[in-house]
């Protein structure tokens, strides 16, 4: 008869059916060959029993009460006692590692057959890790083999003599079967745990890939939204593609932004994005808003700027109209005055007329002076000044400013002295009405604010290395505020303060005198220490060759 059941070295997976058709067979299997020497059929009923339940342990509830069962039967064989399953702790399919090395004869317990201290029973089951010593011939111990892997011990307990070989070689095949059965669930456990792990894996691999889509939709919106404010729409319509796209992986009712931070609203949301995509969607929204924020800012200024430089234009255009059009009757106004103070057409009657003609003739030149000197920033300003270029003798023109200047220096009780190099000065290519007319404005608030018993001095040099004209003023006078120095060069400023009248003036002859020089490409600055004196540099370029 053939075998029903084929167990080689490599261990096979144990066959419920074929145990069940060998327990019927009455153990004819050459595995099971030492079963059928001299048996009785009590003995035969017994053997089927067993392996029966061995047939039958993936039935039970557990695997301990299988093999409590079949400890139980064991036991009912004649010359048998004791019996009882030790298996290592790796058979619980805990861990993947199993001891190949261990041989047949290794033992889990003593060499007096006790065992280990952490060892627990269950009824005749009693499991432990590890493995003792050798067994001896009243306490045999049967391996648990199948293949190479040794699953635990089938340990038998005989008080009054050893259990006959046969009986043992009996066992021996019941113990392969058992572990047959424990390399089938170890086989299946690791086959749940792979399984598992793919499962895991799995769940995984769609957790990344959807933050990862999640990501790439976000980054998609965020680009569009970018794109939108770079091309000047507000931040409410730039920010439509990323909340559209928010609200839609979301499948929230609404989404909006809170604040200024780029923080979202979301408004019942049936789902919740990662935090790393929705931190980005949120820096995104947060620098839209603030470029948002600065081009309106920047738009506003604009327009505040514009409509300041369109006062200012107004206001120069204003001036330069009135300027014109107050000169018109101005000069008549002198022409008639200087008549009346010549007495050009016969005496007046009185001399007190004379004096009131000359007055008015004086007053009016004031004026005047004024009006053109308003006239003169208005062109300045609106760059409609025209330069009368001319080649200019630079000593005869310091010479002829300090003449004009030196009678009201002597009338106001000052010093004044022009000092030139021996040297010829260079000849300059320039407007010399209005460059003496810059000299002239220094010259004059000089005069005007230097105390009798002072000195104006101006000082003429050729620059060594960049061969300019360097005119230096110098007076001792009161002096300008160092809070002052910066605002004396606007026009209409008064340096020695609003509030104080003591020095007639309009507050444009610095201003006038710094925009006719920078006319000529040259540069006027200034030096001055309150109640010591003010030193005034102009530098103009030579003549071109």
């Amino acid at each position: 008869m053939s075998n029903d059941i084929d167990v080689q070295d490599h261990g096979s997976i144990f066959n419920h059916d074929a145990v069940l058709r060998f327990a019927r067979s009455g153990g004819t299997s050459t595995l099971m060959a030492p079963l059928t020497v001299s048996r009785d059929a009590a003995s035969s009923r017994l053997l089927g029993r067993i392996l029966a339940t061995v047939s039958r342990l993936d039935e039970y509830p557990s695997l301990e009460a299988g093999l409590r069962e079949i400890a139980v039967l064991i036991d009912g064989i004649p010359g048998v006692s004791g019996a009882a399953f030790e298996l290592d702790h790796a058979t619980g399919f805990e861990g993947n590692g199993f001891d190949d090395e261990v041989s047949e004869t290794e033992n889990p317990a003593g060499s007096d057959g006790a065992t280990v201290a952490s060892d627990w029973s269950i009824g005749g089951l009693r499991l432990i890790p590890g493995s003792g010593g050798a067994a001896d011939g009243r306490n045999p111990v049967i391996p648990l083999r199948a293949g190479r892997t040794l699953y635990g011990w089938l340990r038998l307990h005989h008080e009054s003599c050893p259990p006959p070989i046969r009986v043992l070689a009996e066992l021996e095949a019941i113990g392969r079967l058992v572990a047959l059965h424990l390399e089938k669930r170890q086989t299946i456990a690791l086959l749940e745990r792979a399984n598992n792990d793919m499962a895991e894996a799995h769940l995984t691999l769609e957790r990344d890939l959807y933050c990862l889509t999640v990501e790439n939709t976000l980054l998609t919106a965020v680009a569009r939204s970018q794109g939108r404010a770079l091309r000047g729409m507000t931040a409410e319509l730039a920010l439509v593609p990323l909340l559209d796209t928010l609200k839609d992986l979301t499948r929230a009712r609404h989404v909006e932004i809170a604040d200024a931070s780029g923080s979202f609203v979301f408004d019942r949301p049936a789902l919740t994005l990662p935090d790393g995509p929705l931190g980005v969607a949120e820096t995104a929204a947060k620098e839209i808003l603030s470029a948002a924020a600065e081009r309106a800012e920047l738009c506003q200024a604009k327009r505040r700027a514009e409509r300041a430089e369109f006062a200012d234009l107004a206001k120069t255009e204003f001036l330069a109209t009135m300027s014109h059009e107050l000169r018109t009757p101005l000069n008549a106004i002198l022409g008639f005055a200087e008549l009346l103070k010549n007495q050009s057409f016969g005496p007046l009657g009185s001399a007190r007329y004379v004096g009131y003609a000359a007055d008015i003739h004086d007053s009016g030149q004031l004026l005047l002076q004024i009006i053109s000197d308003i006239m003169d920033v208005a062109k300045v300003e609106t760059g409609r000044i025209n330069l009368a270029h001319d080649w200019v003798d630079a000593s005869h023109l310091l010479v002829s400013v300090g003449r004009l200047i030196e009678p009201r220096a002597a009338a106001a009780g000052l010093s004044f002295e022009v000092v030139l190099p021996e040297q010829a000065l260079p000849r300059l290519w320039a407007d010399e009405r209005l460059i003496k007319q810059a000299l002239l404005n220094v010259l004059s608030n000089a005069v005007k604010f230097t105390p009798s018993g002072g000195t104006i001095r101006m000082t003429a040099m050729l620059a060594p290395l960049s061969e300019k004209l360097e005119i230096e003023i110098a007076d001792t006078g009161l002096g300008i505020a160092k809070s002052e120095l910066t605002k004396v060069f606007e026009p209409f400023h008064r340096g020695d303060g609003a509030m104080n009248r003591r020095f007639e003036g309009t507050g444009l002859g610095l201003p006038l005198a710094r925009s006719f020089v920078e006319l000529h490409g040259g540069s006027l600055t200034l030096d001055s220490v309150q109640g010591k004196g003010t030193t005034v540099h102009v530098s103009l370029l030579p003549a071109p060759q």
